[in-house]
């Protein structure tokens, strides 16, 4: 992120793709090699919707418990993701990066496959459909 530009498929890579523990250590070692915070240097080199997600996923927040199953919360965040997308017209973006930020990655896997009983589309196709570009390519 220094210097050049961002190489948005490479923080795309690197911040999606980590446990909490390893975005906790990404950050510590970011901070000691270049003397700034890793969420400064998200904010600074990218925008938007973009920039919200990254920077929420960068902190290393996510619920990560994924032993137990709460069949309400995935039925409901599969809802809100269709209400807040493909059922409106203008996607509600902050409200799919809150839950897909929040949320453990087992827990997501079964919302998407519930978001199929509420949308015409699975979330793939409605990703594609509701956002574009960088955004599109993190979610």
């Amino acid at each position: 992120m220094k210097g050049l530009g961002t190489d948005e498929d490479s923080l795309i890579e690197i911040i999606c793709s980590r446990t909490n523990q390893e975005l906790q250590e990404i950050n510590r070692v970011y901070k000691e090699m270049y003397k700034t915070d890793l969420e400064k240097d998200i904010i600074s080199d990218t925008s938007g919707d973009f920039r919200k997600l990254m920077v929420a996923l960068a902190k290393g927040r996510r619920a990560e418990d994924g032993s137990v199953i709460d069949y309400e919360l995935i039925d409901q965040d599969a809802r809100d993701l269709y209400d807040a997308g493909v059922k409106r017209k203008g996607t509600d973006v902050p409200k799919w990066i809150s839950i897909m930020t929040e949320r453990s990655v087992p827990h997501l896997q079964k919302v998407f496959d519930r978001y199929k009983s509420y949308s015409p589309y699975d979330m793939l196709e409605s990703i594609r459909k509701e956002v574009k570009g960088d955004l599109e390519n993190a979610f």
